[in-house]
Order: C-alpha cells, then sequence, then structure tokens
C-alpha cells in the first residue's frame, strides 16, 4: 500500500483509515469464501445455519428440511424423487434417524440429523440447500393432543434418554 505524501502510517492508524480498509479486505475475503462455499455445498442462511448449530449441540440432533435438485419433470413422481435422495442418504450414512425420513415429492426431503450430519450437509454437492424444518411440528402434533410427546422431548433434553 502506497502512501499518500504527507501522511504517515501512523496518521492512518489514528485516522482509523487502515481499519476500514482492513475492513473491506476482511468483507471481500468472507465473500470469496461464501461464494465458494455455496458453489461446493449445500446453501443454507448464515443465521439458519447458526440456529440449526445451536440446537444439535445443545439436543444432540436437530430436524432439517433440504431441497434437492429435481428439475419440474421430476415433481410429483415419488420414486423418481426417492432415487434423487439417495445419494445424499448414502453421505450421511448413520448421521440421520432413519425413523424421522420424509419426502414430499416436490423435491424437498427431511430428517432429524446429528452434529456431523449437519456439517456433511454444508458441504454436501447432494442437497442444493437446506434450513430448519418447520413443518416437523405439524407432522408430529397428531399424536400430541395430550402433551406427552412435549413432556417426552422435555424429559429427553434434560436426561437424554426416556422410559416411555
Amino acid at each position: 500500500m502506497t502512501l499518500p505524501s504527507g501522511v504517515s502510517l501512523l496518521n492512518l492508524i489514528k485516522n482509523k483509515r487502515l481499519l476500514r480498509h482492513r475492513t473491506v479486505l476482511g468483507c471481500a475475503a468472507m465473500a470469496t469464501w461464501l461464494a465458494a462455499s455455496v458453489a461446493f455445498g449445500a446453501q443454507v442462511e448464515p443465521t439458519d445455519y447458526q440456529r440449526l448449530a445451536a440446537e444439535v449441540n445443545a439436543t444432540g440432533a436437530v430436524t432439517v428440511a433440504i431441497g434437492l435438485d429435481v428439475p419440474p419433470t421430476l415433481r410429483q413422481d415419488l420414486a423418481a424423487m426417492e432415487e434423487k435422495a439417495k445419494p445424499l442418504l448414502s453421505e450421511l450414512g448413520v448421521e440421520i434417524f432413519e425413523a424421522s425420513y420424509w419426502n414430499n415429492g416436490l423435491g424437498q426431503i427431511g430428517f432429524y440429523v446429528t452434529p456431523n450430519g449437519l456439517q456433511i450437509l454444508v458441504n454436501s454437492s447432494n442437497a442444493k440447500s437446506f434450513m430448519p424444518d418447520v413443518t416437523s411440528k405439524s407432522r408430529s402434533r397428531v399424536y400430541d393432543s395430550d402433551g406427552s410427546l412435549d413432556a417426552v422431548e422435555a424429559a429427553i433434553n434434560v436426561m437424554a434418554m426416556m422410559s416411555v
């Protein structure tokens, strides 16, 4: 970096101009890193990822909804959707809870994933995107009219196991 005549490095630091240059360079580096991660892994909103990471670290699993790269011609064809999901499911292996798996036939699948599974999703080229699964409660709440499911989940979060 060449300084204009009559300007010392000390003056730049005092005026916080150097800090602004560092911030701009840092932002450019972060944008490059984000662009690279989007190009090679599944897309996720940073705030969604932070929320998912906090939950999975606190509870050991978190439910995610995953967008697959599916052409419109395959949508509503569940067999084709299952074929499209197989590479991702194989990649995740034991890092998902198979019993929680769902497929809506419209290019989305979802399941509970472990902390390792969440990291695999971040780097996976088999998923187009992922986010918190806000629909999971609507699928399970049909069995929770008396509040028992909430009680079991709360007990599991505290004790890591529950006898039912």
